[in-house]
This record gives structure tokens, C-alpha cells and sequence, in this order.
């Protein structure tokens, strides 16, 4: 088996002030269509949105810029960031009560929403999830 070499791609500011603001319209808007209150977008290094339903939720949204149209079925995972381990502790360890969810945009379109897990198992349902 080949095995994967890592090669993150560093934070792009320019990338950041493009994408950040209308992937965080775009999950407002999802949010309110689909009957969340009290959401709350604010710029503070932490989770992207947050949201009431049932519970409090958190948003983490992310662009694939290099993603367009339809998922390509012979890319085999999605690949969060390893910066946002971070907010998975955070989440973990003061609000594991709260629902966290990394939602991924092709520019504009939310393609992914997933689910409560640790690194691992994020990892695990990404590979899962993508074929």
C-alpha cells in the first residue's frame, strides 16, 4: 500500500477574505431555512457559526477551491485542515454537550455536513462518506 505523504497546504489569508464571508452567508442561510434561531457569526478564531435547534450547534465552514460541480468519485477523502484539531478540542473539552459539524462548500453549494467525531473517526466517515 502507497503510503500518503502529508503536504498541508498553509494558511492563504488571500484565500480566507475571498471564501470566509459567503461560506459563512451561505451556512447562515441554510441555517435559517432550515428553522435555527439565535445564529451568530462573528470573527473570533473559534467556531465559524453558531445556531439553536434542539441544542446549540457549532459551524465550522471551509471552501474546496479547487472542488467545482459535482464530487469527483475518484477522490478518495476529504482533508479538514489539521489547524482545526483545535476547535475539535475546544468543542471536546468546554462544550461536548453542543453539536460541531464541518460543513464544506464548493464555492457556494454545501456539499458536506459532518457529524460529531473524533479525529480519527472524522477520518474514518470522510473516507467512508466520499466514495
Amino acid at each position: 500500500m502507497k503510503k500518503h505523504v502529508n503536504k498541508n497546504r498553509s494558511f492563504d489569508r488571500l484565500q480566507y477574505i475571498m471564501y470566509d464571508k459567503k461560506a459563512r452567508e451561505a451556512m447562515i442561510y441554510y441555517l435559517n431555512k432550515h428553522n435555527y434561531t439565535d445564529i451568530v457569526s462573528v470573527e473570533n478564531y473559534n467556531f465559524d457559526v453558531s445556531a439553536k435547534k434542539d441544542k446549540e450547534h457549532f459551524f465550522e465552514v471551509e471552501v474546496k477551491t479547487q472542488w467545482k460541480g459535482t464530487w469527483n468519485p475518484l477522490w478518495k477523502e476529504i482533508r479538514i485542515p489539521e489547524r482545526k484539531q483545535r476547535l475539535i478540542n475546544i468543542w471536546k473539552e468546554k462544550y461536548p454537550e453542543h453539536d460541531f459539524k464541518f460543513v464544506v462548500f464548493d464555492y457556494d453549494k454545501m456539499q458536506w455536513k459532518v457529524p460529531n467525531l473524533t479525529a480519527k473517526e472524522l477520518k474514518d466517515w470522510i473516507n467512508e462518506h466520499s466514495r
